[in-house]
């Protein structure tokens, strides 16, 4: 149960209900942060305009997305956010044994090397918040500019969604 109550539609002004609305049109459910971010209607508005395009419009293929939000889920222990990820990144086609190396905070072995360079990029920078110059070179050598600036966007918008979900405990079952 939430920290806080989530947010009914009922519970909105109109103008509110309008970003309710479309969230529960586009995801089927209010599941994850998005009742809780309804108490801020106006963040709620432009976190999932972000999150829409980080997570469908980027010039990444699903399964490079899914290992970034997977590698945030581990780094910032978001349970949850694992949860929620790990099968769409296995229907993305991201191999279960890189999966089950990360869910085990084991470095995977990679064939790819965008693969690699990802997961040297990202926990680079959850670990110290910047990342040396070779791994840089690495990610924009293997993906380009317009990539690591995606991959950057979406390990800070997928933290975003994971300091919430923990600092709310959302989805978790506890009493404390």
């Amino acid at each position: 149960m939430s920290r806080i109550p989530e947010m009914t539609r009922e519970e909105l002004e109109p103008s509110a209900q309008q970003t309710y609305d479309d969230i529960f049109a586009a995801r089927g459910s209010m599941a994850g942060p998005f009742g809780v971010w309804m108490h801020s209607p106006e963040f709620t508005r432009r976190a999932t305009q972000l999150g829409e395009f980080l997570r469908y419009h980027t010039s990444l293929p699903a399964k490079l997305s899914e290992l970034v939000i997977l590698i945030t889920a581990r780094c910032q222990k978001s349970a949850v956010e694992w949860n929620i990820h790990e099968p769409l990144a296995r229907q993305a086609g991201l191999s279960g044994e890189i999966i089950e190396a990360l869910q085990a905070d084991q470095v995977p072995n990679f064939s790819e090397p965008e693969e690699k360079a990802i997961y040297e990029y990202c926990t680079q920078l959850h670990q110290t918040y910047a990342v040396d110059d070779a791994t840089f070179q690495q990610i924009i050598g293997v993906l380009g500019n317009q990539a690591a600036v995606e991959v950057t966007g979406l390990c800070g918008y997928y933290t975003m969604v994971a300091m919430t979900l923990n600092a709310f405990r959302i989805g978790e079952n506890t009493e404390d």
